[in-house]
């Protein structure tokens, strides 16, 4: 039996845990770590406040750059990011990195 279901979406906190950039093999991979809230007892004061943390229970997520990708991201002033000078790349434009590599798809690539 197949029956259609819709689930809401669910909101996670991610955080680039580690880039590690092979510009002689051209290659960047990326570790993406998902993050919770943990309580934090001050033991002076007795108030509970709250921390970030890398959440080691949901483990990391092993991103590999494919090649139109790589040459998309070291590319000058692409569609996607008009101001990008060729060879540099910033937190933005890995974050847009990470979710076309998720998704499958191409980013354009601008001057090389």
């Amino acid at each position: 039996m197949i029956r259609t279901n819709t689930i809401p979406a669910i909101t996670v906190k991610e955080a680039i845990a580690s880039v590690v950039h092979q510009i002689f093999d051209k290659q960047i991979n990326i570790a993406v770590a998902k993050i919770k809230d943990m309580p934090v007892l001050d033991p002076t004061t007795g108030v509970t406040s709250t921390i970030e943390q890398i959440d080691t229970d949901k483990g990391v997520e092993d991103i590999k750059v494919s090649v139109h990708n790589y040459r998309a991201i070291m590319s000058g002033t692409p569609s996607w990011a008009s101001n990008k000078p060729q060879g540099l790349f910033g937190e933005d434009e890995l974050w847009l990195l990470i979710e076309a590599e998720r998704a499958g798809t191409n980013l354009a690539i601008g001057t090389e």
